[in-house]
């Protein structure tokens, strides 16, 4: 059996009208793949929302490892005898990515396309079968040179992990869409 843990570590701030406070979309975006997931079939599903802004601590940087949020995720993954995936569910405004995607899944790989992490590449194919916006980019931030720290410790303790960036102006049948693909994707893997 699959367990999975979605991980919404910038879901607090979101009142504040500077810049980006918050993932606006990744709240929304959590609970219906968390449906999804359910109604598949994947019984053993939990969402950890961060209540902590990013604007105090980032939760998803090496800072953040000793908070009780990052604590109680590693937990779970210990605690856990199935195989275990992390989703870390982010939302960009507009094309940030300079895609044009409505999705980004990102790999903590070195950017070729084909080094990524084989489950990153197949989920990134799968999304596009099914007619989704889809890219996959290395997951770091160049300019603070800060990797997806979630996605690295959770991949540390064993667990399959991906960051997905969700649009923040979809429609909820894209949503949808993007929910079931992962989903089945994710089942597919048992």
């Amino acid at each position: 059996m699959t367990g999975v843990t979605i991980t919404v570590p910038h879901a607090a701030g979101c009142g504040g009208s500077f810049g980006h406070p918050c993932d606006y979309a990744s709240i929304d975006f959590a609970d219906r793949l968390e449906d999804s997931l359910k109604r598949i079939g994947v019984r053993d599903v939990q969402t950890a929302q961060a209540t902590t802004p990013r604007t105090e601590l980032d939760m998803n940087r090496k800072r953040a490892r000793k908070a009780k949020y990052r604590r109680d995720i590693i937990s779970w993954i210990r605690s856990n005898k199935n195989r275990t995936w992390v989703v870390d569910v982010h939302s960009f405004p507009g094309d940030s990515f300079r895609t044009g995607s409505d999705f980004v899944i990102l790999d903590t790989r070195d950017g070729n396309y084909d080094t990524h992490t084989p489950y990153v590449r197949g989920l990134t194919e799968y999304a596009r079968e099914r007619g989704l916006s889809v890219s996959d980019i290395p997951g770091a931030d160049s300019w603070q040179k800060e990797t997806n720290d979630i996605m690295d410790t959770s991949r540390g303790e064993g667990a399959y992990s991906f960051l997905i960036e969700v649009k923040e102006d979809l429609k909820e049948k894209t949503l949808d869409s993007m929910a079931k693909a992962i989903s089945e994707y994710i089942y597919s893997m048992k």
